[in-house]
This record gives C-alpha cells, structure tokens and sequence, in this order.
C-alpha cells in the first residue's frame, strides 16, 4: 500500500516528519520523552545506552528517509518470510526476472568470514531470526564467530555507549589480524 501511494518516491523525506518531530518535540524537556518513545517503538526497548541530550539527532537520522520501494521489499520478505528480490507483480516479474515470482536469495552461497552481532532487544533484526533463520542459512565454514548481545536495541549498534567496546573494537581487531595475517603471506612470496 505504501508503494502504490508514493511510488518510488522518498517515504519520511528529512525535510518532513522527521524534521517537524525533532525541531517541535525532541528540543524541549516537556516533550522529550515521546521522541524516546518513538524511537523505543522502531528500534526495540529502552537499554539505557542512549545519551537524553542526543535524542533530536538519533530521530532525525532514524527518520531521515528511505523509498517507499525499500519499505515495500522489506514488507514482503516479512509476509513472505524469504530473502528474495522484489516482488513487481506478475508481468513485471516476468519481464524482469524471467519468472512468475522474485528469485530468492541463495544466502548459501555466501562464502566469506561472518561475524555476527545480535540482540534479544532489537526489534527489526531480531535475535529470533538471526538464530532460527540466517545462521542455519549460512554455510557453516563461513560463521566465524556469532554474538548474542545483552540489552542492545536496534539504535545501539549505531549510538549505544557500549557499541564501541563490544562491536566496533573487536570488528576493527579481526580486521586487523586479517590484514597482518595478509602482510605476512605477502611477504613470504
């Protein structure tokens, strides 16, 4: 319905409603607490990692934008429960996939080192489909590491004030040892 009403139009463009909200809501102390609640609603529970000061540029940037045919896609692979294309309709699948129905995408076939990062908390990734769904879908040479994070919602993995003790650090430190262990067979040839 969102697609059909915009197109492939922005949906909550950053001169709109996300800019209305943080210039008339998040700025006041009176009303700061529904910007908490609206981003709570979108990204999971409260963990207590977000800085209060900072509300008004975490909503602003949670509602800076997308396309209304991201929302859409993201939808359909809800409802449908697969990671697959677009879903255009029949004829326009036709025409552009060469079949009834969007191809689906074969997750088995991702052979690269995978470290993943995931919360009980968060609401949009959630720690459910992580475990039930991509983890299984993945080739098990390629899950290196699989992390279940205590009270990080969806925002903490930007913002959260443990965000870069627990994910960042040791993201930049396998890169890091990946980049030595390189140098090291570099130099050898």
């Amino acid at each position: 319905q969102v697609y059909r009403e915009f197109g492939d139009n922005e949906f909550l463009s950053g001169d709109g409603f996300g800019r209305l909200l943080t210039e008339n809501l998040c700025e006041f102390p009176l009303t700061s607490s529904i910007c908490e609640e609206i981003l709570y609603l979108v990204s999971g529970p409260d963990s207590n990692q977000l800085i209060p000061a900072r509300l008004g540029v975490y909503v602003a940037n949670l509602l800076a934008g997308t396309s209304a045919r991201n929302i859409a896609h993201y939808s359909q692979m809800v409802h449908s429960q697969l990671t697959a294309s677009f879903d255009r309709g029949l004829q326009e699948n036709l025409r552009w996939y060469g079949q009834s129905s969007p191809p689906v995408y074969n997750i088995n076939n991702v052979y690269c080192d995978t470290y993943l990062y995931y919360s009980d908390y968060d609401w949009t990734a959630t720690a459910r489909d992580v475990e039930q769904f991509l983890i299984p879908s993945l080739p098990w040479t390629s899950v290196k590491s699989t992390r279940n994070l205590q009270k990080f919602n969806h925002m903490d993995f930007l913002w959260g004030t443990r965000a870069r003790e627990e994910i960042y650090d040791p993201i930049a430190n396998i890169i890091n040892a990946d980049l030595i262990a390189s140098d090291q067979i570099y130099l050898k040839h």
